[in-house]
This record gives C-alpha cells, structure tokens and sequence, in this order.
C-alpha cells in the first residue's frame, strides 16, 4: 500500500546554512521517486530567522576567549553559538587570538562557512523571548574535531560583559584534520597575506580578503587553508563554479584538510549532485566521523535521492543519535521519512514522534504530523490484515 506525501521546507545542515528541496509531484511513500527533505524546525520557508526574536532595546554584549584544553588557540576562526534548549544560534567568530566580542540576537554580516549566504538577514535573530532572559541559555565554541565547555548566560544588567574562557577538547585522533599542516610550511609573505585577509572577513570586508587570500596562494600553491578561504570567500558572494575550484585546488593541496570536502559536499547537495554528494560526505566520513555532522545528514538526503534507502537510514540513524551543538532537529524526521519508504511504518511512527516532541509549530511540523497519521493509519491497516488472514 502506498501513500502519497507532500513535504516542502530547508535542509539545515550543522549550522552552516540550508539548501532548498521539492518533491516531484505525485511522489509517494515506498515508490522509487523524488523525495522531499525535512526542514529546519521553525524555518520553514528557509527565512534564517527562528521563531523568537530580542527586543530592540535588550541585546546583551558579550566578550571572552576560546582555547585548546591544555593550553593554546586555535589556528582557525571558531564559531560562538548561543544555545537556548533546542535552538542553536551562531552569534559570530573568534579572531586571530581567540577572542570574541558579540552583541547576542544582532543580525551580523560575518563570514559565514557553507551555505548560509542565501538566505537574507546572515545569522538572524535567535529564538530566545527578551522576558525568559538568558535564563536557560548558554554559550559554547564550534570547532569540527572539538568538543565544547559551555558558558551560563543567566545574566544581569550589572553583570560584567566578560564571560570568560571557553575550553575546546580534542574528541578523538582521526587521519581527517580540520587544520593543514600546509600552513606552518607556508613562507612568511603568504602567511601575512593569509592572516590579513582573515582579519579583513572578521572586519567584513570581503572583496579586500578576496585579494589577499589570491596573493597568498600565488605565493605559495599548496598553501591549503588559504585556498580554502579564497574559496569560501566566492562562495559567500555566489560565485559557485570559482568556490568550487578553489576548494578542490586545497583539497589538492592537503587531501586530509576536510573543510573544504566539507563545502563541496554541501555544494553537491544545493546543485543536486546525489552521487557527488554521497561520495565525497562519505570520504568526510571515513576520514573524520566526529569532526564534521553534517557529514551524516547530507550522506542520508544524498542516499535517499539515490533510492539507496539502507545507507540512507544508516547515516540517517546516526544524525539523529548526534547531541548537543551538533544535533541535527530534522533527523529524527528524515529517518521516520526513510522508514515509511521502507514500509516501516510502526519504526517510522516512533520518530516522527521523537521529531514532534520538541518541534516548533510550522509548515515543516504540519507535513510530519500528516505523515505520522499516514503510517499509523497504514501500520493499523497491516496489523488488521495479518490478524483476518489468520
């Protein structure tokens, strides 16, 4: 027995940004066709903007640091989240020292890493109503391969804007890295170069950033990370096909540097390239399953398209075991969306439950809830038919 389903929304993919997906018509439950993606609970329509915003007049300010557990910082940007419950906001960037100095809940033009320049407004506002402060909510690093502390945010008008030191522990030794060795052999030019033009992204000055992340790379062709930023750098202002050969020349460079495999795959994905997009988060996967989350919800969608439904609900199933700053909120709906293609619909009923139980209303929540009544009607319509035939 088939069932046909509408699902319509924005893939989220490890905070880094959404790709756009819409069934085929006629599409239908445990037949081979188009399927539709989940979406960010409470983001439907792909805004960036989740459901709560700050008040206007009460957006606290915030400074710290971020560091190795053990001493020392981090050779890259770091990204400062604000967690509310469920909802994982990025706030902004660490610089060169590992500093940071954010105004929570302001729209930020910083250099966002994947696919979040298409949708308007940045970073967005977070989900957090000005009249519940900052009372369940807390700060935390995001650095592929480390786990974060978390800082408290239940804080007063009086309370100073140092929040202090969060701590980045290293989970676990993998051949995949999330920094290249490339950039201790890079000469002294390049290396300025490169730094300038990190500084210049945090300064949001991207086309001074573009010019001197060429320089670098003209000095030195196998300086990785350098390639690596050039290439993000055109990817934020569109320029897909020059982001994409940018990424692949520092691949290239340093083939277990795994940011830029990173982009690719979420290049694939945003261009429906399945097989590209399957191969190449699986690579990311091999090499570095802790790093890089996104990995296994992107390999799920690409398997899914690709009808490969037992990889599909493989990586899927580990999406949705993922906790904390790198949980996935739509998982546990695509794996209830793979099962019911699978015509397990009783497995497919428990998590699109697990999805509802924390999903915010929407057009997202509406489609789930559909075809939660959808599976369970059909699991009522088997159990009735294995008992007559008895």
């Amino acid at each position: 027995m088939r069932v046909a389903v509408l699902l319509v929304g924005a893939l989220f993919v490890g905070g880094l940004g959404f790709a756009q997906f819409t069934p085929a018509p006629g599409a239908q439950m445990g037949a081979p066709g188009s399927a539709a993606i989940p979406g960010l609970p409470g983001d439907p329509n792909g805004t960036g903007r989740p459901r709560g915003t700050f008040s206007a007049q009460r957006q606290p300010f915030v400074s710290g640091r971020v560091l190795i557990s053990g001493g020392g910082v981090p050779s890259e940007r770091v990204v400062i989240q604000r967690v509310c419950g469920a909802s994982v906001t990025q706030e902004g960037f660490t610089d060169a020292n590992g500093r940071f100095s954010i105004q929570l809940g302001a729209v930020r033009a910083m250099p966002e890493r994947g696919l979040d320049e298409q949708r308007p407004g940045g970073f967005g506002l977070g989900a957090v109503n000005p009249r519940d402060s900052l009372r369940d909510c807390e700060l935390r690093a995001a650095l592929p391969g480390y786990r974060s502390d978390s800082l408290p945010l239940d804080r007063h008008g009086m309370d100073s804007p140092d929040v202090g030191t969060i701590f980045l522990r290293r989970l676990a030794d993998v051949p995949g890295l999330t920094v290249s060795a490339t950039t201790a052999l890079a000469p002294k030019e390049a290396r300025k170069s490169y730094d300038k033009g990190l500084d210049e992204l945090h300064r949001n000055l991207p086309d001074d950033a573009l010019k001197d992340f060429q320089h670098a790379v003209d000095l030195d062709s196998k300086f990785a990370a350098a390639w690596f930023e050039l290439g993000a750098v055109y990817e934020r202002g569109g320029r897909f096909a020059e982001a994409r050969e940018a990424y692949e020349k520092s691949i290239a460079a340093d083939p277990n540097y795994l940011n830029p495999s990173e982009h690719v795959y979420l290049l694939d994905l945003k261009e429906n390239k399945w097989e590209q997009a399957a191969e190449a988060s699986d690579r990311v996967l091999r090499l570095n399953p802790y790093g890089f989350p996104s990995a296994f919800y992107v390999n799920a969608v690409a398997n899914l398209q690709l009808h490969k439904l037992d990889a599909a609900e493989k990586s899927a199933r580990e999406a949705a075991r993922l906790t904390g700053p790198q949980a996935q909120p739509a998982a546990n709906y695509l794996l209830g969306y793979i099962l019911a293609q699978k015509g397990e619909y009783e497995s497919s009923a428990e998590c699109l439950r697990l999805f509802l139980k924390d999903a915010p209303a929407g057009q997202d929540r509406s489609a789930a809830e559909k075809l939660l009544a959808e599976v369970t009607r059909l699991a009522a319509s088997r159990a009735s038919g294995s008992a007559t035939e008895q």
